[in-house]
């Protein structure tokens, strides 16, 4: 879709390494190129950008107030974030890989509360949403921390209050909702035409 791959570097791991890896290598003119085993240091742009993910994932769940159990969600959406901004010659990986400019209007503040909306399983007198974390980027919707069921759902409508982005503005906006207060928030409908619906990078959620 994107053209294909012409060169990789590896540290001479196992998967890397099987005779029907090689084959393929061969059949689609792929470039191996070999480092020394243990030495990350000849593998440095890789490493760099590693380090840089790492860090993002840490000050997100940091600033989020969120556990470490939540690290896939975070790296996905780091990464998601990180393959969309623009590196030293102005253009992102994503913009030089698609073509495609970078639409960051329906980005949102990560860990912040969010009330995604879905009718199907609403009477004419039931919410219409469930209150629950924003915890990333799916290519039909955002995603959905819902922990008074523990687990994560995919959305396409969800309401957002970025101002609640903490432990404690959370919690009082949980108890706020338990209570039936209706808070007026704008709408944030998900479309599929951005290029929120070209993820090239996605981390399976795991179990909180």
């Amino acid at each position: 879709k994107h053209g294909r791959v012409k060169r990789i570097r590896s540290d001479r791991g196992g998967e890397h390494t099987a005779r029907k890896f090689a084959d393929y290598e061969v059949a689609t003119g792929i470039w191996h190129e070999w480092t020394a085993p243990r030495t990350p240091q000849q593998n440095g742009k890789a490493e760099v950008t590693w380090r840089t993910l790492k860090a993002l994932v840490r000050a997100a769940l940091y600033e989020a107030e969120l556990h470490q159990a939540h690290w896939e969600r975070a790296m996905a959406t780091a990464v998601f974030v990180y393959n969309r901004t623009d590196g030293h010659d102005g253009v992102s990986p994503h913009t030089r890989l698609t073509g495609k400019a970078v639409d960051d209007s329906k980005w949102r503040v990560f860990g912040c509360l969010a009330y995604p909306i879905d009718k199907r399983y609403t009477t004419a007198l039931t919410n219409v949403a469930e209150v629950g974390v924003f915890m990333g980027y799916e290519p039909t919707g955002y995603v959905i921390w819902i922990p008074t069921r523990s687990t994560y759902l995919t959305c396409p409508a969800v309401k957002f209050d970025e101002a609640c982005s903490t432990r404690a503005a959370r919690h009082a906006a949980f108890v706020q909702h338990t209570r039936g207060v209706h808070k007026n928030l704008k709408v944030q409908l998900y479309d599929a035409s951005s290029d929120l619906a070209d993820l090239d990078f996605l981390v399976p959620a795991g179990e909180f």
